[in-house]
């Protein structure tokens, strides 16, 4: 680095192409620029092992915002895809209350996802289903699938739903799968 007289500024080039690229900050910026302002030579091997220290803890933390930006896409992609299948996927934690419920699920219940999410699903199913609630049961005491083939399940207008259900237990949260074939009142 050297100093412009004329501007008070630290400049040097960097050789890119044929022409190069001139770099310029003020001189009472960084460590060249405590070197002109004191004079004093700095011990570089303890500034070498400070900017490696420095150098590895923000590689650190761009690995770990490469990282968590491709669990959001993920994240993102797999609540797109359960979305746009016909089957209802519903999510419920260890208490029973629903974490996730997909569009098919919400055209079930006849709810919005602030009346279904959140809630104890058993609350949900209502005493009209509670064949369905039972199964629900089992599965969390057996933590396995349990397939219920053909099922009406009722809703709270009366509309009456045929479905294949099959509850099962993955990764310590709860999952019904849906299919709803027809509505008839």
């Amino acid at each position: 680095m050297l100093l412009d007289p004329q501007t008070g500024e630290l400049w040097s080039k960097q050789a890119k192409g044929a022409a190069g690229i001139e770099i310029r900050f003020p001189s009472s910026a960084g460590l060249a620029g405590y070197v002109i302002r004191t004079g004093q030579v700095l011990n570089v091997r303890e500034d070498e092992d400070l900017l490696q220290v420095l150098s590895s803890q923000m590689a650190v933390a761009l690995e770990n915002a490469q990282l968590y930006e491709g669990t959001v896409t993920l994240k993102n992609y797999l609540v797109s895809m359960g979305e746009s299948i016909s089957s209802g996927i519903l999510t419920l934690d260890q208490g029973y209350h629903v974490v996730r419920a997909n569009r098919a699920v919400l055209t079930l219940f006849e709810r919005g996802i602030a009346d279904v999410e959140h809630q104890d699903i058993r609350d949900l199913l209502g005493p009209a289903n509670a064949d369905i609630a039972c199964t629900v049961d089992q599965v969390y005491a057996t933590h396995r699938e349990v397939v219920m083939a053909d099922l009406d399940s009722r809703t709270e207008r009366g509309c009456t739903s045929r479905r294949h259900s099959s509850p099962r237990r993955h990764r310590g949260r709860h999952h019904a799968l849906s299919t709803v074939s027809a509505c008839k009142s």
